[in-house]
């Protein structure tokens, strides 16, 4: 029986990797297209701050194809939201692709982007942990929240929230053959 429970949880945790591609988690995270077959795309608008768009948060977001894509600040509390268009996905539901609980952002240090790989679009959110002053190899550490976009009449809808924590120097420093 600890088998089995042990292979239904290894098969669950393998499946949220399964969603989001490691070629578009490692450009999310390298901030810039890894391979020919994503291609990297940073939202470079000027980001705009709204205190009134979501009532009780700070949204930072940019406008791409009339519709936004942010991330909102809770004023109080830590119930950040990933904003793409009308939908609001709390951080705390983000599934992990590691053992790293989602943790709070600040959004005006952090990069905007959507990736495309294979017709399909992930809006990314990556951020070096504030930057407070970390030196050494944590400089090297990022977190990002990546979510997988369909195309719906209204705009592009989330279709899930992933967050992950990466060194960045495990992807420079692997032989391209260990990449994907």
């Amino acid at each position: 029986m600890k088998h089995f429970i042990a292979l239904f949880f290894g098969l669950f945790s393998l499946n949220a990797l399964a969603q989001i591609p490691e070629s578009v988690v490692r450009s999310c995270m390298l901030l810039e297209s890894s391979g020919p077959d994503v291609e990297y795309s940073e939202l470079e608008s000027t980001g705009t701050i709204s205190d009134d768009e979501i009532p009780g948060y700070s949204l930072f977001s940019y406008a791409r194809h009339d519709q936004i894509f942010g991330y909102a600040a809770a004023n109080k509390g830590s119930r950040d939201l990933i904003a793409v268009g009308t939908m609001r996905v709390p951080i705390s539901r983000a599934e992990r692709l590691g053992r790293e609980r989602p943790q709070r952002i600040d959004s005006s240090k952090a990069v905007f982007s959507i990736l495309t790989k294979a017709h399909k679009d992930y809006f990314c959110i990556a951020s070096n942990f504030d930057g407070l002053g970390r030196s050494g190899s944590f400089q090297n550490v990022r977190q990002a929240y990546i979510a997988p976009l369909t195309v719906a009449p209204s705009g592009s809808r989330m279709e899930a929230v992933y967050y992950g924590v990466r060194d960045i120097l495990d992807f420079t420093n692997k032989p391209s053959s260990e990449k994907d």
